[in-house]
């Protein structure tokens, strides 16, 4: 498996996700592409009229099954910016498929730009303006804001690969902070799932390897500027998430702490975003500062650590989307296992809870 970042806030995590397969009957290697985000990813058709790529028609590529890549065939990520990222449009990533008998070569270059950057061959490592070409074998690779794991598509009738695939891919922990490695001893976290994405950050599994935490949820945040300085707005507001919860929520020493309510709310466990540094001292004083109206963000913001980060206790459980309407989205052939639909009173519960926090 392979995968690509790209440095655009309006790019999700895993944004599309590439596969490749074997067609033993032609004698070739078949490319496929999925949407996997929430603004669209693009394709241009290579059979859809003629011209430069700019000028040709664009799609919206399926989220439900594979669709097929031939040669000439573009991928556009996003599909869609939000109004105020309009103008930015001309900064958007195109990917240009180009086929031969050999490998599936993939090559990124700007919208705007009429000639396309070189691509990277097979096997070769990948970098932020370009993606490698998908090796010999049945697997996936995933472009996004930040890497995740890939998946099998089962879906897709498929010869016996040329590698194993069914072995669970090891996340890619390059760019996570304080990587622990059991060979030094050095770092702490040795991360073993991405459990999600929110408008922060992504969140993590990961184990304490060198202190007590144990198993814990890592929530990194994500780049949201090119200029590192101009994301301490949102590490303020991860930092103040954490401290609403060290210091209020789950503080026991604190008067009016209250073991029911507090255990509404996900238990925040340590702060690494700098904020805690930071002058004027206390949480009250630092919000004081930090949240004025008047406070200047873009010419006084306090410089960041490289990677800012909370670090939660792991809740196992579900998504309140997922779970409160199953009985709606189960089908009755569906193969999958699936826990049983809430009743009408645990709905209740679940909901006058949720008011509650």
């Amino acid at each position: 498996s392979a995968a690509i970042v790209l440095d655009d806030a309006s790019i999700s995590g895993s944004h599309v996700e590439f596969s490749v397969a074997a067609d033993s009957a032609a004698g070739r290697w078949r490319l496929f592409a999925r949407d996997l985000s929430r603004n669209g990813t693009g394709i241009v058709d290579s059979s859809v009229g003629g011209g430069s790529c700019v000028e040709r028609e664009r799609r919206r590529l399926s989220s439900q099954a594979p669709e097929e890549l031939f040669d000439g065939s573009e991928i556009v990520v996003p599909l869609k910016r939000k109004a105020a990222s309009v103008a930015q449009d001309s900064r958007g990533h195109r990917f240009v498929v180009i086929l031969n008998s050999a490998v599936a070569t993939l090559r990124s270059r700007p919208v705007a730009s009429s000639a396309p950057i070189p691509g990277v061959v097979a096997g070769a490592a990948c970098s932020s303006s370009s993606l490698a070409g998908v090796q010999p074998g049945r697997g996936t690779m995933q472009a996004g804001g930040a890497v995740s794991s890939t998946k099998v598509l089962d879906e897709i009738p498929l010869p016996a690969p040329a590698q194993s695939v069914t072995d669970k891919p090891k996340i890619d922990t390059s760019g996570l902070p304080d990587v622990y490695d059991p060979i030094t001893g050095k770092g702490r976290w040795r991360y073993e799932a991405r459990l999600g994405e929110g408008g922060l950050g992504v969140v993590y599994r990961a184990v304490d390897c060198t202190g007590t935490q144990g198993e814990v949820a890592v929530k990194i945040l994500k780049r949201h500027s090119r200029t590192p300085h101009k994301d301490a707005r949102h590490a303020f507001a991860m930092y103040r998430e954490s401290q609403w919860s060290l210091w209020w929520l789950h503080n026991q020493y604190d008067e009016r702490y209250i073991e029911e309510s507090a255990g509404l709310f996900a238990r925040y466990l340590e702060d690494h975003t700098g904020f805690s540094e930071f002058p004027p001292a206390g949480f009250d004083a630092k919000r004081g500062l930090y949240e004025a109206p008047t406070f200047n963000w873009d010419r006084d913001a306090p410089n960041l650590p490289k990677q800012p980060y909370v670090v939660m206790e792991l809740v196992r459980g579900e998504t309140l989307q997922n779970c409160i309407d199953r009985e709606r989205r189960i089908l009755p052939s569906s193969p999958r296992e699936e826990p049983p639909p809430l009743t009408v009173a645990e709905k209740r519960r679940v909901l006058l809870d949720a008011a509650r926090a």
